[in-house]
C-alpha cells in the first residue's frame, strides 16, 4: 500500500478549500501520530480506493460518519443542495 514514487514535482497535486478548524486538524492529527498530511492523504487515498468494490454498509462506522458530513459540507458548499460543485469540494490539480 506504500507509494513513495518520484520527487514532489513529479506527483500530481490535490487541493481543497478548508476551514481553519479543519486545516489545523489535519495538522495536529499528523503531528500527533508522527507523520505529515501529504502521508496521511497518500495512505488514506490508496486504503480508500483498495474499499471500491466494498459497500457503504461494509465502512467503519467513522468513516460512515465522514462520508456523511462530506456530502453535507460538498452540498452546503455547491449551491445546489448535492454534489460537489464549482463552490467547493476537493479537486484534483496536475501541474
Amino acid at each position: 500500500m506504500q507509494n513513495e514514487g518520484g520527487t514532489a514535482a513529479s506527483r500530481p497535486q490535490i487541493h481543497g478549500y478548508l476551514s481553519e478548524e479543519a486545516r489545523a486538524g489535519w495538522y495536529r492529527f499528523a503531528e500527533r501520530h508522527g507523520t505529515n498530511v501529504s502521508a496521511l492523504l497518500e495512505a488514506l487515498g490508496l486504503a480508500l480506493d483498495a474499499n471500491r468494490g466494498g459497500k457503504k454498509k461494509a465502512l467503519p462506522p467513522l468513516l460512515k460518519e465522514v462520508v456523511g458530513e462530506a456530502r453535507a459540507i460538498a452540498s452546503a458548499r455547491s449551491g445546489r443542495g448535492r454534489g460537489v460543485g464549482a463552490g467547493g469540494g476537493i479537486s484534483s490539480r496536475r501541474p
